[in-house]
């Protein structure tokens, strides 16, 4: 898709008007439920969602960021968001490691919920120094 009519100073041209036509047909495509699409415009530089005729008053007030030459939130795919699949071809890759994995979620799982049973990720047994039983006084 051509899109040198952002370079156009001019936004009352036909070339400018033409370009941010030809946009927001691409640009449709992207609503959510509510009609609304990041708005490309120079002050939203697609921060902000925007109703669709919102973004074209935008885009004919302020003009286009031009910054903004793939427009991915638009229609345009993102070269960087293609699926890449491995083949997985580690031949050290074991049992054992799913097993270290394992272990590792049931530590985070037992320091994250209260009442989960820590006995078993005790490496102590019996109090420790930090026990208050252990101590004598209170300094």
């Amino acid at each position: 898709m051509d899109k040198s009519w952002m370079q156009e100073t001019s936004r009352i041209s036909e070339r400018y008007r033409k370009g941010v036509e030809d946009f927001m047909i691409m640009a449709v495509s992207s609503v959510d439920g509510r009609g609304r699409t990041r708005c490309p415009c120079r002050k939203c530089v697609n921060r902000y969602f925007e109703h669709i005729f919102v973004v074209e008053s935008h885009l004919h007030a302020n003009g286009i960021d031009l910054n903004y030459t793939r427009w991915i939130f638009h229609g345009e795919e993102d070269p960087f968001s293609i699926n890449v699949t491995a083949e997985h071809t580690d031949n050290n890759a074991s049992v054992d490691d799913i097993d270290e994995v394992e272990e590792l979620l049931g530590d985070i799982r037992r320091g994250t919920f209260p009442d989960a049973n820590i006995d078993d990720s005790c490496t102590t047994h019996g109090p420790t120094t930090n026990d208050y039983e252990q101590r004598t006084s209170f300094d």
